[in-house]
């Protein structure tokens, strides 16, 4: 469940619960910090709030075939590092302290998914990726922070507004996503399903041995 709710109301606007769903509203590719990350992502709307609470996605693959050449070249054969305290800590230095948030050790994968069944390239990328091999912390950021603008412009992102009951399915190996904020004293609940990715979907080509 993605969720401010509890068994008590709702959770506070200040709270480690909220700050956590604030990550989620950074551009993110779900479980690249895992040693088996997510190949598809269902989203079910059960309780929303009065406005706002939006889920945007954008496609890694159109963002890849847009990079210029420089980028492409960086990060056409390079290994990106995921951590999720990375991406937590962006929001809350107390929140990316939690155990829970460094329980998964540094976890690599290659820049690039290939799509077994139709050759289609993307960049597999996330909040979560926090260095690139080869490169220094602040220039792999660098790297990291353009590529993700270029993916997510304005005219390659789709804003779902939530309507009680929809479902949202996406390819998380093409796809960066995030959520929108809302007014925080109200509750929003979704119900959020990945499915494992395996060898046959290509995992086996972006895995680092």
């Amino acid at each position: 469940m993605v969720s401010n709710e509890t068994g008590d109301g709702v959770c506070a606007a200040d709270s480690l619960e909220v700050m956590n769903l604030q990550g989620n509203m950074l551009w993110h590719t779900d479980s690249t910090f895992l040693p088996v990350p997510a190949l598809v992502n269902i989203l079910v709307a059960r309780v929303l709030p009065s406005s706002s609470g939006e889920t945007e996605l954008a496609s890694t693959r159109t963002g890849w075939a847009d990079l210029p050449a420089g980028l492409r070249t960086r990060l056409k054969n390079a290994i990106l590092w995921h951590r999720l305290s990375h991406s937590r800590s962006k929001i809350s230095a107390e929140l990316a302290a939690l155990p829970v948030m460094n329980r998964w050790p540094d976890r690599p994968w290659r820049a690039i998914w290939t799509n077994p069944a139709t050759g289609e390239e993307a960049l597999y990328i996330a909040s979560h990726a926090f260095a690139i091999e080869g490169m220094g912390l602040e220039q792999g950021q660098e790297v990291l922070d353009a590529a993700t603008a270029i993916c997510t412009r304005p005219d390659n992102v789709y804003t779902h507004k939530w309507r009680a009951g929809d479902v949202l399915i996406w390819d998380e190996r093409a796809m960066l996503h995030r959520g929108r904020p809302w007014p925080y004293d109200e509750p929003r609940t979704l119900s959020s399903i990945c499915c494992s990715a395996t060898d046959a979907d290509g995992l086996i080509q972006v895995r680092v041995v």
